[in-house]
């Protein structure tokens, strides 16, 4: 296992194209920073907070949309080759079919992540050190951290200025959201051998299906608000842990046994 899952993640984060993945996504908050859903570059002469031009751009900007192609194709589409080439066979004859498609979705999982968090830092970096933004920009709205103001569970954070914590915390958590949708893409990999439309099912998947949940389900807030911090309502890290991060992993799981399920179906011993 440990040596099937080093190769797949070698394979996914020691490469050109993961370096490519990683400055596309640190680009983008520059793209939607004026908010409006359009580029107005001028933002970046004029300043504003860093954690308001991320919200800008994932939220309110169309840019937001392409993090999740980004992301998903860090490694998503992975099983797209193996499958047509069967590649995969050397793998499933050495460790078994389980230990072959659980290493693919544990990389999917920490390429995500990894990608999206290297891509915000340098994101936050690039901003501080050669545009005139900073984490709490006077004269800027500054709500995200006013809304975290307004929050049991980041307010101490707040008041004591560790901007650098709060902006780790907010990636990580926007990240689950990333793995949730490149799974999807994984699981569609399965069905459909285009890659293209393999990667387009996070947009698919945020659009479409966002629409839909919200006409199912009253003061649903939308995909997107769900994993971003000032959006938390919850009271406790207890309330949050059940209300967001176990629903998220028991998503995760699920995906992930529907991915090796469909996976054993497919594959000729």
């Amino acid at each position: 296992m440990i040596r099937c899952l080093k190769t797949d993640l070698y394979r996914a984060l020691f490469n050109f194209k993961f370096v490519i993945i990683v400055l596309c996504i640190a680009i983008i908050p520059f793209l939607g920073a004026s908010g409006t859903g359009g580029i107005d570059l001028s933002i970046l002469a004029k300043g504003d907070s860093i954690f308001d031009c991320l919200y800008y751009a994932l939220v309110m900007s169309h840019f937001g949309i392409m993090v999740f192609i980004f992301t998903a194709l860090t490694f998503s589409d992975c099983l797209c080759d193996d499958l047509n080439y069967k590649n995969y066979l050397y793998s499933v004859t050495r460790s078994g079919k389980n230990t072959y498609i659980l290493s693919k979705i544990i990389t999917v999982v920490v390429s995500v992540i990894v990608s999206f968090m290297l891509g915000m830092i340098l994101y936050a970096f690039m901003s501080k050190t050669f545009f005139r933004f900073n984490w709490y920009k006077t004269g800027a709205d500054n709500f995200v951290l006013s809304d975290l103001m307004d929050s049991n569970l980041f307010k101490g954070l707040v008041e004591e200025k560790k901007y650098v914590t709060i902006f780790m915390i907010m990636i990580l958590f926007q990240s689950l959201l990333y793995c949730i949708t490149s799974l999807c893409s994984m699981l569609a990999s399965l069905y459909i051998k285009n890659r293209l439309l393999v990667l387009c099912v996070p947009c698919i998947l945020i659009t479409v299906g966002n629409y839909i949940m919200i006409e199912l389900i009253p003061n649903f807030p939308g995909y997107i608000y769900v994993y971003m911090i000032n959006s938390f309502q919850q009271k406790t890290w207890v309330e949050l842990i059940v209300q967001i991060i176990a629903p998220t992993l028991g998503i995760i799981i699920v995906l992930g046994m529907l991915i090796t399920i469909k996976f054993r179906r497919n594959i000729v011993d």
